[in-house]
């Protein structure tokens, strides 16, 4: 397509070298411990480290405001973790004068047991990887810090590219199901380090662009997604301009208004823990007309924020537990349920009148709000209906 693209920071995948033999397991050590932890702190210099010193308190914390964060499970007396220290210093300070978003941070697992066991840091060092608060799995590469460089690197490719004109602005449009474009008055402000390092954080296909050549239009910093399933409109972010918020906005809108249900590939996971914790759900079939669709249509985009829009064919053979799960019939479609999701299980909320009409399903989602409208078959745990191979 011809886009200039830059990458933030740049990529580089190399190669990296495995664990030599690895990790002393925590059963190794005793009496030592304190001994050993007393002289490293005793030699701890002035300078500031770049590295976070975490514990129990503060490990939340750090998730949150570090939205890529390696984290270092050490044991004070451990050969390999004092080895380590100078390498993972050397490159928290690298990442920091590349300005990267990845921030490096270390726990001591002798001082925090109870952290590190539920963090499943079972031998010394364990390095674990996390994107948006979620491990990500574990560092298993060389311990120099060039390794440790490309790592990172490689797991940090920002999606943003600079647009600098009307056609590379069209061309990104028409080339992705979904773009996330943004206009920022100052290059390079606190801003858009937020739409960078959201970029970062978000699924794959869904692109980011900068438009770097209307940057003196913008008034303000302005962010907006498109999507192929919106015909051609957007949707405008104006909530404060957070990474928690834009990845959020984000995620939102990345999925259409009304999400097909499927069985396969565990796809219904992604609905059911949805973090709206709220379904619409529209039982529909060959026969159901387009303008059912489209009534359905306008109340998802209504509700979107609050509530989670899916269709499912009833006609589909491996659609017929989810059909179990609310008691509706083939025959039944066109028709449609509410659901209210929890860890514990599901509460299902019936229509007196099943007409697929805009005004008729807003008044029954208010009297699910309301409370006007009660479940009509209790509590039912959906997990408890499906295999546990299918879980």
């Amino acid at each position: 397509m011809g886009l200039r693209m830059r990458l933030v920071p740049l990529l580089l995948v190399l190669g990296a070298v495995p664990w030599a033999e690895e990790a002393v397991n925590i059963e190794e050590k005793g009496l030592a411990e304190k001994q050993e932890e007393d002289k490293i702190k005793a030699g701890v210099g002035e300078v500031v480290s770049a590295v976070l010193e975490l514990d129990s308190d503060e490990f939340e914390a750090a998730l949150k405001g570090h939205p890529l964060l390696l984290v270092e499970f050490y044991a004070p007396w451990c050969q390999h973790c004092q080895a380590l220290a100078s390498e993972y210093e050397a490159t928290a300070r690298a990442l920091q004068e590349e300005g990267s978003p990845v921030r490096l941070a270390k726990v001591n697992a002798i001082t925090e047991k109870v952290l590190a066991k539920r963090e499943g840091a079972l031998a010394y060092p364990t390095l674990k990887w996390y994107v948006g608060g979620r491990s990500r799995g574990l560092y298993r590469h060389g311990r120099e810090s060039l390794a440790l460089l490309d790592w990172i690197r490689s797991k940090t490719s920002a999606v943003a590219v600079e647009v600098t004109s009307d056609p590379q602005a069209k061309d990104l449009i028409s080339g992705s199901k979904v773009v996330v474009l943004g206009m920022f008055p100052v290059p390079h402000s606190p801003g858009e380090q937020v739409f960078l390092e959201t970029s970062y954080l978000t699924e794959p296909g869904v692109k980011f662009g900068v438009l770097r050549y209307l940057q003196d239009w913008a008034a303000r910093d302005s962010v907006w997604v498109q999507a192929d399933y919106m015909d051609g409109e957007a949707e405008v972010f104006s909530e404060e301009l957070t990474i928690e918020n834009l990845r959020n906005f984000v995620t939102l809108h990345t999925l259409p208004h009304i999400t097909p249900f499927s069985m396969e590939h565990e796809a219904w996971k992604t609905i059911f823990r949805d973090p709206r914790m709220k379904h619409l759900i529209l039982f529909t079939n060959q026969e159901s007309s387009k303008e059912n669709l489209e009534e359905v249509k306008v109340v998802a985009r209504e509700a979107k924020k609050e509530i989670m829009t899916v269709s499912v064919m009833v006609d589909e053979a491996i659609n017929q537990k989810i059909l179990d799960i609310f008691h509706v019939k083939t025959e039944d479609a066109p028709t449609f349920r509410a659901a209210i999701t929890s860890k514990k299980g599901i509460m299902k909320f019936k229509p007196e009148l099943s007409d697929i009409a805009s005004g008729n399903i807003r008044d029954f989602l208010a009297g699910v709000k309301d409370g006007s409208i009660e479940p009509y078959m209790g509590a039912g745990n959906v997990r408890g209906t499906l295999s546990k191979d299918e879980l």
